[in-house]
């Protein structure tokens, strides 16, 4: 047998795609003592056993399953296949290190090999693309493509038998020829059992071929009995073939490839220090599959200009020292150390909240490196590819002795794999350190705050001393920009002009001198090749909702080879960073700008491109799929509601059987009620989710009790009362099912409240306060103090009237670390709608101390401050245009109503004309319906209606138009209001989203403070 000696060395270094078809299992017998069968022998056993015209494999199928039915095929399959024992020569496949496994046979010898063989690497079987991947660096996996008799009865599993099995089946498991097309492109496949009547082959080949766009990879096939013919047209397909039986092929190259036991990597790309030597170096290769270790590797080098921009600091930025020191970096690292000292064996967490752009991710990293290398620690960073296993924690603590210390950012994403290790090194009284960052939104829509950490910290607005650091060591890397030619005391001048803002954006414009946003903007035109032009913009889509795009993925998108993507990357290395065969913008803030800067059109057109590509078995790309469904923020900011819609039709392709993609589209056309959103279309679409649960999904019950409560807001009498009773026992039997989820109590005792708001009777009234009340201390009981809850209470003392009380609860809900934005809003508004101006102003300016790049939180500041005396249009200005750039729908509206309103009230009347055209342009691009009601009355800041004169210009029987002096503005005005005979009288000016209308005074009594709210 001549085997070439090229496939023997590719061997030897594990570098080889396995195929296993049908063929391989000639020498393997049945549970019954006969041999496996092929295609066409199964076949005949189906004709046999069901009595029906014997075809070829799939047509005799198909007609078993007509004249029968699909469960009885499978069982006789299954019963036939079970048990089945490996040949000799099969058993040693598991002897050998391979790349990836591939099969279309449905039965479980392969498994079985591994499982009752020796091995070289631990077997994972994959069914479908949507199981996520979790392979460690002796992992070897096993793509089962036409299903197996362990699932044959499931979607994942189901056996691709019947001609409509094969046109299904591409749907469900063609992402795993996507991953099949990455392993090849640098390694070459062997395929074992192919015969001249196995298609599977040649269609395989065909999927791979077109999947790698025409680059032909290297393989090799076992055909017994090959012709010369045969060579000449398969070497066309740069395919060797091999005339040889499996089994004997097998043991000629167990002969002639000894000692390919797993080699345990001994070198690394980075120096080893001392307390890691303590690991073993089997334990210590699992775990970089989990964990980066905060060494600089081998020859790389730091680039502080690209730092200063926005790139991520690597560990050699930081032994270079790159970064600034930050006022919260001591308090924090004396905690750590702490640790570090202590012989107890208690679990520890700490977290640092701060808005994208902070540069809390850099003193996350500070701190790691300094822990390792200046105080000798144990710690790793988490790389969030895979989840986190106690079992992998627990043994290092066995070889150390010594606590470890695990930095984690953007901590959300992974809360519930952080806190069962929490809580499982507790229980274990293994010595853990957890330390992790986030944004303080997504940490709490997260359930960040159920999260039990020792300490937790926030950023705030840079201090003196930050920003003499910064400068100092902008002037050491040359990176001073504009600043370069100043005075010391005039860059510290000049930079504290930006401190206000994100810790990235302050450097950019500092030393540039160009808004972020133009410098962002301007990179991205800059490119010159459209190709990578076109690249960086889907990393930036992709990097806006999640952590990055993976290279092959990156590759599909646009529609090339992924050995043509190198000079791509080359083009664009001063704007991307890669790590981990994940491809970002140097900054999250970065991408979020480029995706707001493309119409909205095209925005989904390539996210509909991008999504298509995406591989749910990759935890990244979930990630991404999970972001883009359920990141409200980010979904109401695409554009109207038929685009939104669009974006959940594109991930259904994706993921057709995910039902929490329903609940999410659901919660969006909730609250898009306004803009078109449709509650009948949100009810179709929670029946369905419900029905995929089986009706036992919290989350989507609670959704379904959300429905109800919107349907109550819109209607009124006994249908709203019966709306708010449904969605009140909906939340009933969730604080049955979930009793520490304190959210669920929220919306139970608010909704209680809204109830007792809408009955006329008194009585009727207490009854349901009271029942709210006691609701509110079963809470206590079950969730303790949160800040939620103490929202609600603060709702059931203000539906009673007691305003001080509900005030004061209000208040302690936005204490403590990093309270979630929409409880400052709920106590923002709460005070304007009390007219209280300083407090609102007070909290509002707090909140935006945390919250530097929340649209609501910059709208609600500057309405502060429009809403009351002394103000200048430079107080409020840069507030509401920082809104207009990174908010989108509602917020976006508001910020340039109200900036409309403050032009008015300032004197800049044709400025103000001109911004109300673009709010009620964005009204109607929203199909809000509530653009007629009045929002706000001239002068009603300095709690005296400002007087106006109006001269009427046109008048016909339903509409009418003044001149309104001064000012000389076009005003509306009902025709009815305008009074006999007079050509010049008084009135006053209230707004709503299409401009200024005129207004008499029984309209001015009639208004009230939720309406501006």
């Amino acid at each position: 047998m001549h085997i070439p000696e090229r496939l023997f060395l590719a061997l030897k270094t594990g570098r080889v795609v396995l195929f296993i078809g049908a063929g391989a299992n000639y020498h393997c017998i049945t549970n019954s003592g006969e041999k496996m069968p092929t295609g066409n022998r199964l076949a005949e056993m189906l004709s046999e056993k069901f009595q029906v015209r014997k075809a070829n494999l799939a047509e005799t199928a198909e007609l078993v399953e007509a004249s029968h039915n699909r469960p009885a095929m499978n069982t006789f399959i299954i019963e036939m296949m079970t048990g089945a024992i490996p040949s000799p020569g099969f058993s040693l496949i598991s002897s050998f290190k391979w790349s990836g496994i591939f099969t279309t046979n449905y039965d479980l010898l392969v498994e079985d090999t591994y499982r009752l063989s020796s091995n070289v690497q631990s077997l994972k079987v994959y069914y479908s693309s949507t199981q996520q991947m979790d392979l460690g660096p002796n992992d070897v996996p096993l793509y089962k493509l036409h299903g197996c008799i362990s699932r044959a009865d499931t979607t994942e599993g189901r056996l691709v038998i019947t001609p409509d099995d094969y046109a299904d089946y591409r749907r469900n498991r063609a992402r795993l020829f996507n991953r099949l097309a990455d392993l090849l492109y640098d390694r070459p496949f062997l395929y074992l059992g192919y015969g001249r009547q196995d298609t599977n082959f040649r269609d395989i080949l065909a999927d791979v071929f077109e999947e790698m766009k025409g680059q032909v990879p290297e393989g090799f096939a076992l055909f017994p009995g090959k012709l010369p013919e045969d060579d000449l047209v398969w070497r066309k397909k740069n395919i060797t073939l091999i005339d040889g039986d499996v089994d004997e092929f097998l043991k000629e190259i167990d002969r002639r490839v000894p000692n390919r036991s797993v080699s345990h990597i001994q070198q690394y790309n980075f120096p080893i220090l001392k307390q890691y030597e303590k690991i073993s170096s089997d334990l210590l290769q699992e775990l970089l599959s989990y964990f980066h270790l905060p060494i600089p590797k081998y020859g790389e080098t730091s680039n502080p200009g690209k730092f200063y921009k926005g790139s991520e600091a690597d560990w050699s930025d930081l032994f270079h020292k790159v970064d600034a020191e930050r006022d919260v970096f001591d308090p924090m690292m004396i905690n750590l150390i702490e640790d570090a000292l202590s012989i107890e064996h208690q679990t520890t967490s700490y977290t640092l909240l701060a808005e994208a752009g902070s540069g809390k991710s850099t003193i996350l990293r500070r701190m790691a490196f300094d822990l390792c290398h200046d105080f000798v620690q144990i710690v790793f960073w988490y790389r969030g590819d895979r989840r986190i296993r106690f079992e992998t924690i627990e043994s290092i603590y066995k070889e150390t002795g010594s606590r470890i210390f695990i930095f984690v950012d953007r901590a959300s994403k992974f809360l519930g794999n952080l806190e069962s290790l929490r809580k499982d090194c507790t229980y274990a009284k293994v010595p853990l350190t957890l330390v992790i960052a986030d944004r303080p939104n997504e940490w709490n829509y997260s359930g960040g705050g159920s999260f039990r950490y020792t300490r937790s910290w926030t950023l705030s607005r840079l201090s003196d001393n930050e920003i003499e650091n910064i400068i100092v060591k902008l002037e050491k890397f040359n990176c001073l920009g504009n600043l370069s030619d100043l005075r010391k005391e005039d860059r510290i001048r000049r930079f504290k002009e930006y401190s206000d803002r994100q810790l990235l954006v302050a450097l950019r414009e500092a030393t540039e001198g160009k808004k972020f946003d133009e410098l962002v903007v301007d990179e991205y035109e800059s490119i010159p090749d459209q190709e990578a032009r076109q690249a960086y913009l889907h990393v930036c889509f992709m990097h806006s909702f999640g952590k990055g795009i993976r290279t092959s993925a990156l590759a599909r998108s646009l529609e090339i080879n992924i050995v043509d993507i190198a000079p791509i990357f080359q083009d664009l290395d001063s704007l991307i960073d890669f790590k981990d065969d994940i491809v970002t913008a140097r900054h999250a803030m970065i991408a979020r700008i480029i995706f707001n800067s493309i119409a909205e059109l095209t925005r989904i057109d390539i996210l509909d491109q991008l999504i298509r590509r995406l591989d749910l078995g990759y935890i990244s790309d979930n990630h991404i799929f999970r972001s883009l469904m359920s990141n409200e923020d980010l979904i109401d900011s695409l554009g109207g509601i038929e685009t939104r819609r669009r974006l959940f039709d594109s991930l259904r392709i994706i993921n057709p059987n995910e039902a929490y993609l329903d609940q999410h589209e659901a919660r969006m056309e909730i609250r898009s009620i306004h803009e078109g959103g449709s509650l009948e279309r949100a009810e179709r679409l929670i029946r369905h989710a419900l029905k995929q649960t089986n009706h036992n999904a919290n989350s989507i019950r609670h959704t379904a009790g959300l429905l109800y409560k919107q349907r109550a807001v819109i209607t009124t009498g006994y249908e709203k009362k019966a709306n708010l009773s449904k969605a009140i026992q909906e939340f009933i039997e969730l604080t049955k099912r979930a009793p520490q989820d304190d959210y669920v109590w929220v919306s139970l005792i608010e909704t209680r409240v809204l109830l007792g708001n809408s009955n006329e009777s008194q009585d009727e009234k207490l009854i349901e306060y009271t029942r709210a009340e006691a609701d509110y201390q079963k809470a206590l009981t079950n969730c303790g103090v949160t800040p939620h809850l103490y929202r609600a209470k603060g709702r059931i003392e203000a539906a009673i009237g007691h305003g001080e009380d509900a005030r004061e609860f209000y208040k302690k809900a936005i204490t403590g670390s990093a309270p979630p934005a929409e409880l400052f809003s709920n106590y923002i508004n709460w005070e304007l709608r009390h007219k209280n101006i300083p407090a609102a102003r007070d909290a509002s300016a707090s909140a935006i101390e945390l919250y530097k790049s929340h649209p609501d939180i910059m709208v609600l500041h500057a309405k502060s401050m429009i809403l009351g005396p002394g103000w200048t249009l430079p107080d409020v200005v840069p507030y509401l245009l920082e809104a207009q750039r990174i908010g989108a729908g509602y917020h976006k509206l508001e910020s340039h109503f109200w900036h409309a309103v403050a032009l008015w009230e300032s004197g800049r009347y044709a400025d103000a004309i001109n911004e109300f055209k673009v709010t009620k342009e964005l009204a109607f691009s929203m199909g809000r319906t509530d653009i007629k009601h009045i929002r706000y009355i001239s002068g009603m800041n300095n709690l005296v209606h400002t007087n106006y004169s109006g001269s009427v210009i046109e008048k016909g029987p339903r509409n009418a138009w003044i001149i309104c002096n001064p000012g000389g503005a076009k005003v509306f005005i009902n025709p009815k209001q305008i009074p006999e005979r007079l050509s010049s009288f008084s009135i006053k000016v209230g707004f709503n989203r299409l401009g200024p209308v005129a207004i008499v005074d029984n309209e001015i009594e009639e208004f009230n403070a939720d309406s501006i709210v």
